[in-house]
């Protein structure tokens, strides 16, 4: 009896899920027709980015404008977007970044999907939700949730995504998995019942049983089926010619290098009770491994739990870790001071030093020996490589 009643109970938890399902792949198939059938597209959007981990809030706004009738395009469309400071035009092909302020232009070549999926313009837009859906409904592994939501006075569909660990969407290579295991994706999209178009899609972070606060937020407004078609010119890189210059990089010194003598510098150094500032011949005498960063930068803050290791694996041995921030604020540093109580050094206020390293991206390390002589500097954060040139030059 109790062996029935358990079987009944599975199934009717299976019939539940189910039906739930059915009723979200009706829901989505909905959107997803509606958005096939547009030849063009334009809106504005809101995207929030909250990350209380890593005390990270951003509010990025943009207008965007798509062209599906381009099937020929890698991506099977064209685009332009705006913001206040800048203007993007993707032509099926090659891509121009604009410079309202600087009044530069800048043309680039696209090859491939991988020239263009990381476009910022292009996460979460509604161009990935069309791309995204067909990969959802053939993906079982997915738990699919159909509800009602009510935002501002107002009933919309609310479709509940629930993925596996590990996996994520990606706009033109669908769904893929993370590298590491431990979090997991949620996503909810909420649409207009009547005209089945986006109107919110979150992406929520589930950390933890305890920790799903991080979330990246779209909101879409202002939706048009039918916008006024840009002008063809705007297309082309010639009819910007006569107002924008052509974008041209700074020039950067080379890349610090081993037997480089490490000129003096004098940073504020973050302390229990304020800051300090410090000189570098300071540190006279001993091996020093400068370790540069900033807190939206992804790989720096993977790194950041294991400066601490590194520094207590040489505990009064004569070597000293020594990170650099190149670009935040002391009030945003300071939340990582707090979070991770340092037992090494913490400057701020590097960016000049970095610049005059040759230094271009973070993380950025270099290893000065107790002469001050550069022995070797480091592109991303290996802490074994580490650790094995550190020890090397202490014995």
């Amino acid at each position: 009896m109790k062996r029935l009643l358990l079987l009944l109970m599975t199934a009717t938890a299976f019939n539940a899920q189910s039906q739930q399902t059915d009723s979200a792949d009706k829901l989505l198939r909905a959107t997803l027709s509606r958005l096939q059938s547009l030849t063009t597209l334009s809106y504005n959007q809101v995207r929030e980015t909250m990350y209380y981990g890593e005390n990270y809030h951003n509010v990025f706004e943009s207008s965007l404008y798509f062209d599906f009738t381009k099937k020929e395009a890698m991506t099977g469309f064209r685009f332009q977007a705006s913001t206040a400071d800048r203007n993007f035009i993707f032509d099926g092909s090659r891509a121009f970044n604009i410079n309202k302020e600087k009044l530069t232009i800048d043309s680039i070549s696209i090859r491939t999907i991988k020239g263009i999926e990381n476009n910022s313009f292009l996460y979460h837009s509604v161009a990935m939700i069309r791309n995204a859906i067909p990969l959802v409904l053939a993906n079982d592994s997915i738990m699919r949730f159909a509800g009602d939501t009510l935002i501002n006075g107002r009933y919309y569909d609310h479709i509940t995504l629930n993925c596996p660990e590990r996996l994520y969407f990606q706009i033109f290579n669908g769904v893929l998995y993370m590298d590491k295991a431990g979090s997991r994706m949620q996503y909810h999209l909420i649409t207009d019942k009547k005209t089945h178009l986006p109107y919110m899609f979150v992406q929520k972070y589930i950390r933890s049983a305890v920790d799903d606060r991080d979330f990246v937020k779209t909101i879409y407004s202002n939706m048009n089926e039918q916008p006024d078609a840009p002008a063809s010119s705007s297309w082309a890189y010639a009819s910007y010619s006569e107002r924008y210059k052509p974008y041209v990089a700074p020039t950067r010194k080379a890349v610090v290098k081993p037997g480089d003598t490490l000129a003096d510098f004098n940073l504020p150094s973050l302390t229990a009770k304020g800051k300090s500032m410090i000189n570098y011949s300071s540190f006279k005498g001993k091996v020093v491994l400068l370790d540069f960063w900033f807190r939206t930068c992804g790989p720096c803050i993977q790194a950041m739990p294991k400066y601490n290791l590194l520094q207590a694996s040489f505990i009064n041995e004569g070597f000293r870790l020594v990170t650099v921030n190149i670009q935040d604020t002391e009030e945003e540093v300071r939340f990582f001071y707090n979070k991770f109580q340092p037992n090494y050094t913490m400057l701020i206020q590097g960016e000049k030093l970095f610049d005059k390293l040759g230094f271009t991206g973070c993380p950025s390390a270099v290893l000065v020996d107790t002469h001050g002589k550069v022995v070797k500097t480091y592109i991303g954060f290996n802490e074994a490589e580490m650790s094995k040139d550190i020890r090397a030059l202490l014995n």
